[in-house]
């Protein structure tokens, strides 16, 4: 049988290998499913996706993302609430920011949401992550800015 090349197509999280007409294996049909619903995404949805799937197969001491989402496909709903609240508890005890934790879990939730959509798990994550304060920008303006306002305002007789 040849070999075919693997690649990552734009828009996948994972490298696949092109098939057709073949009865697919479950890991097959993960790959597949990871590289058909991700490839309309932004680019940048797919980096941080990538990220955060690759920190997931670290936290599950497994060698690729792609064994990060066999191992999740393999799960019961309960088991992969509990593996999620375990990654945040990582996440927390590493001091990653509230923003980042939740992006990173969307990224879990995006990806098992794909998974339920085409049957491959019948259940869903949900475990909320933590809550995001957004900031404005409360920095002021910058040395020059001021020293600039300054100087006109110096200048100025009335």
């Amino acid at each position: 049988m040849p070999t075919r090349k693997r690649q990552t197509p734009a828009g996948s999280i994972i490298p696949v290998t092109p098939v057709s007409g073949e009865v697919l294996s479950r890991e097959s049909r993960v790959k597949l499913t990871l590289e058909r619903l991700f490839s309309d995404l932004n680019p940048n949805t797919v980096r941080a996706y990538q990220k955060a799937w690759d920190l997931l197969a670290e936290h599950l001491k497994v060698g690729s993302r792609a064994e990060a989402a066999m191992v999740v496909v393999s799960m019961e709903a309960g088991a992969a609430n509990e593996m999620a609240l375990g990654w945040i508890a990582a996440m927390k005890r590493d001091e990653f920011s509230a923003s980042t934790i939740s992006t990173r879990l969307g990224a879990l939730k995006g990806i098992v949401k794909r998974f339920r959509i085409v049957g491959l798990v019948p259940w869903s994550i949900e475990i909320k992550g933590p809550g995001v304060n957004a900031y404005g920008d409360t920095s002021g303006p910058e040395t020059v800015a001021l020293h600039n306002v300054v100087e006109q305002l110096r200048l100025r007789s009335d």
